[in-house]
C-alpha cells in the first residue's frame, strides 16, 4: 500500500536534509491541497502576495510549490526538464528556527522570469530538491533549478542533477539509506530518460 501524502512528506523532508547538502530543509510543511497552517494563513492575509524578503530581510526562506501532475524527462546525462501540471497557485515560503516565519505567496512570482523571487539577485541557481513516488518508493532528486518557463498552472522546469539523487524507502516507518537513481542501469533514471508520468510532484526550493 502507498504511504500517505502526509506521511510520505514528512519522510521527504528529513531524507532531503541528509541526501541534499547545502539543501537545509528541516520544517514542518503543509501541503494539504487548498489549506495552509494557520500562521501561513494569518501571514497571507496581512501581506499578500509580497516578497518575504521584503517583509524581514533577516531569515532565509525555503519554498514549497506542489502540482498535480508532472513529467520529468532526462535531458542529458545529469539535466532534466519537469513539467509541472496543474501547479498550485501560492506556493509555501517558511523560515527554520529561531524565526520560525510563514508566508504564502504567487507560484508565478516566485519562479518565473528575471524580477521572480527566485532569480532576481541574479545570483547561483536555486537548489531545490524534486520529490515524488515511484513504484511505492519516495523519490527525492536534488537539482539546481536552471530556470522556470511557462505560465499558470504549468511550468518547466531546466534543472541539472546534484550527485546521484536518491531512493528513500519507505519500510516499517523508517526511511532506509537512499539509493543513487542517476546513471545508466537503474530502471528509474531508464524510465525519466522516456518521460516519466508523475503524480503530485513537489519542489522543495532553497534561494
Amino acid at each position: 500500500m502507498a504511504p500517505s501524502r502526509n506521511v510520505l512528506i514528512a519522510v521527504l523532508v528529513t531524507a532531503a536534509v541528509g541526501l541534499g547538502a547545502g539543501i537545509g530543509i528541516g520544517a514542518a510543511i503543509w501541503l494539504n491541497s487548498g489549506s495552509s497552517s494557520p500562521d501561513a494563513a494569518a501571514a497571507a492575509s496581512t501581506a499578500d502576495d509580497a516578497s518575504p524578503a521584503a517583509a524581514d530581510v533577516s531569515p532565509e526562506y525555503l519554498f514549497v510549490a506542489t502540482a498535480e501532475s508532472g513529467v520529468v524527462t532526462a535531458t542529458g546525462d545529469d539535466t532534466l526538464t519537469i513539467l509541472m501540471r496543474g501547479t498550485a497557485p501560492r506556493a509555501l515560503a517558511f523560515t527554520d528556527r529561531p524565526a520560525r516565519k510563514a508566508h504564502e505567496l504567487d507560484t508565478f512570482k516566485l519562479m518565473v522570469g528575471p524580477s521572480s523571487v527566485l532569480y532576481a539577485n541574479g545570483s547561483a541557481p536555486p537548489n531545490g530538491a524534486l520529490s515524488f513516488e515511484y513504484n511505492g518508493d519516495a523519490v527525492i532528486l536534488p537539482v539546481d533549478m536552471l530556470n522556470v518557463t511557462g505560465t499558470a498552472p504549468d511550468y518547466t522546469i531546466a534543472a541539472r542533477v546534484l550527485g546521484e539523487g536518491g531512493v528513500a524507502h519507505l519500510g516499517a516507518g523508517m526511511v532506509q539509506e537512499g539509493t543513487a537513481v542517476r546513471g545508466a542501469g537503474h530502471p528509474l533514471w531508464a524510465a525519466i530518460e522516456a518521460g516519466l508520468e508523475v503524480e503530485a510532484p513537489a519542489m522543495f526550493i532553497d534561494e
